[in-house]
């Protein structure tokens, strides 16, 4: 009797020892499912990290392209300020031209119909 009591002692401790081996398996089994899971949450996470880093300097560089976008925009309408000043100033020299020129023919005219009056 103290056999058959020893028999089935070792046969539930064999049951419980193949059990302990599956258990430590599929322990075993989730352990690198979850250092694998940490591997690829952690090379995302570092992408997510590269793609901001991207989006940041996209967003910098739209704003440097509007900055110098605003400042050729500036620049074509000093540009046209400056060329409109030059056109004003060879009108007012064109003006003076012509008026000294006026005055010099009124002087000849002058002098024309002096000579003749004493003549």
């Amino acid at each position: 009797s103290w056999r058959l009591a020893f028999e089935r002692d070792l046969r539930h401790a064999a049951e419980e020892r193949l059990k302990c081996d599956q258990d430590r398996r599929l322990l075993t089994a989730l352990h690198t499912e979850l250092t694998n899971a940490h591997l690829h949450a952690a090379e995302l996470e570092s992408k997510h990290k590269a793609l901001l880093h991207e989006l940041d300097l996209r967003a910098i560089e739209d704003d440097q392209r509007a900055q110098l976008a605003r400042l050729m925009a500036e620049a074509s309408g000093q540009e046209r300020e400056a060329a409109l000043q030059l056109e004003r100033s060879r009108t007012n020299q064109l003006e003076e031209e012509v008026a000294s020129q006026l005055h010099a023919l009124d002087q000849a005219r002058h002098e024309v119909t002096t000579l003749k009056a004493r003549e």
